[in-house]
């Protein structure tokens, strides 16, 4: 009789299961503006990209649905999101469309790169570069100069660690990738919250653990990792004066070439000071030195908030995942794929990794103050 009893509670907690695969995930999933896909397999894993081969994210069961994130290129795959920011592939043949079908979900459209985002590199950076090889400086590495945007482990650490998606627009920069692997991860000596461009050149603010008494962050960092190419991510701490910036620049850029550096400017995306002056300054900068410049600025002004948060300093939230038509909607999403775009850039405009020159005495290029 005990048994007997016993099997209402069983199918009660049969049902409560059933409800939970049925019913929750569909909640957690969020908004079902794009149409939802409903499970018809019994089982099955949603993959990190639209592959049998690629990695497994998450299992999904029959009677689940989930909102659509996109397509496949080839359409027979589908983007569903999990919950939060998580998000896998199933093949169509999985499951059954609700909200349109394909033609109301078409993959996600190349992004729009706002002109001034991607660097040009001319002769004079060719020979600053050039220049640096002869000094020894390892045509694989770049470093980072900048402050808690730079040294945050969400600007480019993913590209080391691979934990990102290329998506079928960007796949042309696995090659860049590939190229400087151990430079995306590095924490590098001349980045730290606060820094400005004078703290890069203070010895006060050098990393006593590795960097010698006398020896500046921007130094420490050279002598350490002898990077060919830098991105300069300042400004957000101006200094006392728009005045004071530019002299502080102008002496940080000046000492970087002076150790065969290639600097990378950046703009920033907020506008703390006032009348965009710190961005204006950088790209006059930039100009006048001959130098790239990554118009990070100009990249996030059609994001919302401009891609930044309610503190208007940092960056909004994003993987770098560049086929997710949400995570291409956040800050630190376009910070990384610019930077990417950035280096790819004036990598190849430098030659794309040349053999060292012959050496060549004195820094070269006039710099024009």
């Amino acid at each position: 009789m005990a048994q007997r009893r016993a099997w209402p509670w069983v199918a009660v907690g049969i049902l409560g299961v059933w409800l939970a695969l049925r019913v929750l995930p569909a909640a957690a999933a969020g908004g079902d503006d794009q149409g939802r896909f409903y499970i018809t397999v019994s089982s099955a894993y949603a993959r990190e990209a639209p592959s049998e081969d690629s990695t497994a994210v998450f299992s999904v069961f029959w009677g689940q649905d989930y909102a659509i994130t996109q397509y496949s290129a080839d359409d027979a795959w589908v983007q569903i999101n999990g919950w939060g920011d998580v998000y896998g592939w199933l093949p169509l043949s999985h499951g059954t469309l609700d909200g349109g079908g394909l033609a109301a979900h078409p993959p996600i459209p190349e992004p729009n790169i706002p002109l001034g985002v991607v660097p040009q590199v001319g002769a004079v950076a060719r020979e600053y570069y050039e220049y640096g090889l002869s000094l020894g400086n390892d045509p694989a590495a770049f470093s980072k100069l900048g402050d808690c945007n730079t040294e945050n482990g969400r600007f480019l650490v993913m590209f080391d660690t691979g934990e990102y998606r290329l998506g079928p627009h960007f796949a042309h920069l696995q090659p860049v990738i590939d190229h400087f692997a151990g430079s995306f991860e590095r924490e590098s000596l001349a980045a730290n919250s606060g820094f400005s461009p004078g703290s890069v050149l203070d010895p006060v603010w050098a990393n006593p653990e590795f960097c010698g008494r006398d020896e500046s962050p921007l130094a420490c960092e050279q002598r350490l990792h002898a990077p060919s190419l830098a991105l300069v991510n300042l400004g957000t701490h101006s200094g006392a004066s728009i005045e004071a910036f530019d002299s502080s620049m102008r002496r940080l850029i000046e000492a970087t070439l002076a150790e065969g550096v290639l600097p990378i400017l950046a703009t920033k995306a907020d506008d703390v000071e006032g009348d965009g002056q710190v961005n204006a300054v950088i790209r006059d900068l930039a100009e006048a030195y001959g130098l790239p410049l990554w118009d990070f600025w100009a990249a996030v002004q059609p994001l919302p908030a401009g891609g930044l948060s309610s503190d208007g300093i940092h960056f909004t939230y994003g993987r770098s995942h560049f086929d997710d038509p949400w995570a291409m909607t956040r800050g630190w999403t376009w910070r990384n794929l610019t930077a990417l775009l950035a280096l790819d850039a004036v990598w190849r405009g430098v030659g794309g990794g040349p053999a060292v020159p012959a050496p060549v005495s004195g820094v070269p290029g006039a710099w024009r103050r």
